[in-house]
């Protein structure tokens, strides 16, 4: 059910949630970067919350609101290159 328009890092959790119409501060994130992609919105959607999310410390001081995109592809990046050398 994810938007397969909206990459990694842009927030498609976000917009899956809002186009379900779940309440929450994720219902501001709709900013996909001129990919001139447009939220969606179900009707008539029934959900039920039987869980809740923790979002762990990354314990880095560069990790921020306005950053975090950023070091999100760099450690998709990373992870890759990581790989790439282990079956080289």
């Amino acid at each position: 059910m994810f938007n397969p328009l909206i990459p990694y890092s842009l927030a498609p959790k976000a917009e899956l949630l809002n186009a379900i119409n779940v309440p929450g501060k994720w219902c501001k994130w709709m900013y996909f970067y001129d990919l001139n992609i447009q939220p969606r919105k179900f009707k008539n959607v029934n959900y039920k919350s039987m869980s809740y999310i923790i979002r762990l410390n990354p314990f880095c001081n560069n990790n921020d609101i306005k950053n975090n995109w950023l070091l999100r592809w760099k450690g998709v990046y990373s992870l890759v290159q990581k790989i790439n050398s282990i079956y080289r």
